[in-house]
């Protein structure tokens, strides 16, 4: 019996050892199920295989932190074209890059977008969703909007966001803002509800995140949503992939916009810090079945007096141009910067009047 029990025990001691070296955290998330959701216009979901089952031994259905570090699975790949992510804005394998298909939370049945988060700066560097219309259902509320549910904080990453961070501040400057924004996924409670983690929101100052230009702007690209999945006669309704991201530079006036590159600040020094990104952008590809395809972009400098010169459309190849001189200078990346390298058609600039505000 000794015998036998002393087998036992020896082969645990090398399960564990060999799963401590793939692996080392001290929690472990349930990993979202995805399939086709009920939404007429939402997130575009695809069936998950099991990814961890031969790398840890973890039971189907477990997030392990491995997972983090895990940029192909499918869960992650699906809310960009053709399957491919933006290349160019960090180095591979740079040790504080991790890949989150959200909600990373054991009550979520959906995975309704991913987020690209930086841990050494503590935010993400970008989330990516895709609005899409289900043909089968009539048009209804397609934004309702919902009840705004608590922050959470997403499970494996260290350096994020938190209640008390943002609540310590002595001017109440900087608000929780969202990168998928809670609007654009508000089909269903549990989209909406998804948008809520810290891992999906930044540091914004409060008049450039409510009142000014990046708002109205948040709410012209529902309306290009609507306007790109809807099927015209003899074409199939498309689908818009959709990435919201940080940059440490702002955007210049001037035609083409040009940028500059301030230092990089952190938000508070009470509390493990998190960066304060000095812009955010947005880049949407409509893409049909055929593979034709039109793109827009939009930047916006994050400060508190941001009125229409500081958040504007430009096209995705300045803002490409923009977010390589930044990874450049900051030293977080070499090459260039492509954030739609599925579908070369999507550097098509044919829907800038889709977005178009009258100042």
């Amino acid at each position: 019996m000794e015998t036998y029990v002393g087998k036992i025990l020896a082969r645990l001691l090398v399960t564990i050892l060999i799963t401590s070296h793939v692996v080392v955290a001290e929690k472990l998330s349930v990993e979202s199920k995805i399939g086709f959701d009920d939404h007429n216009l939402g997130t575009k979901n695809s069936t998950e295989e099991d990814h961890s089952q031969n790398v840890t031994g973890i039971r189907r259905g477990l997030l392990t932190p491995f997972a983090l570090y895990n940029p192909d699975r499918p869960c992650y790949t699906q809310f960009f074209v053709q399957g491919q992510p933006p290349e160019g804005l960090r180095r591979p394998r740079d040790g504080f890059t991790r890949y989150i298909c959200q909600p990373p939370t054991p009550d979520q049945k959906y995975t309704y977008y991913a987020t690209m988060f930086d841990e050494h700066f503590g935010i993400a560097i970008f989330s990516a969703y895709t609005l899409w219309r289900d043909p089968d259902e009539g048009k209804g509320d397609l934004f309702p909007g919902q009840v705004r549910p608590v922050w959470t904080a997403t499970p494996g990453i260290l350096r994020q966001g938190s209640d008390m961070l943002y609540s310590d501040q002595t001017v109440k400057i900087y608000q929780k803002g969202h990168l998928a924004p809670a609007h654009t996924l508000s089909r269903t409670r549990a989209g909406y509800e998804s948008t809520f983690t810290y891992t999906n929101a930044v540091p914004q100052c409060q008049r450039f995140n409510s009142r000014a230009h990046w708002a109205a702007y948040e709410d012209r690209i529902r309306t290009a949503a609507m306007l790109c999945t809807e099927a015209q006669p003899g074409q199939q309704a498309a689908v818009l992939y959709l990435l919201t991201g940080t940059s440490f530079a702002h955007i210049l006036p001037g035609d083409p916009p040009n940028s500059n590159q301030p230092n990089i600040e952190d938000f508070s020094q009470n509390h493990p810090t998190i960066a304060i990104p000095n812009s955010l952008w947005t880049a949407g590809c409509c893409v049909r079945p055929n593979g034709a395809a039109v793109s827009f972009a939009v930047m916006g400098n994050n400060v508190q007096d941001g009125g229409a010169e500081r958040t504007r459309q430009i096209t995705v190849t300045e803002l490409q141009n923009i977010l390589t001189a930044d990874v450049r200078h900051h030293d977080l990346a070499g090459g260039n910067v492509n954030l739609f390298p599925g579908n070369p058609n999507c550097l098509n600039d044919l829907a800038q009047d889709l977005l178009r505000i009258k100042n």
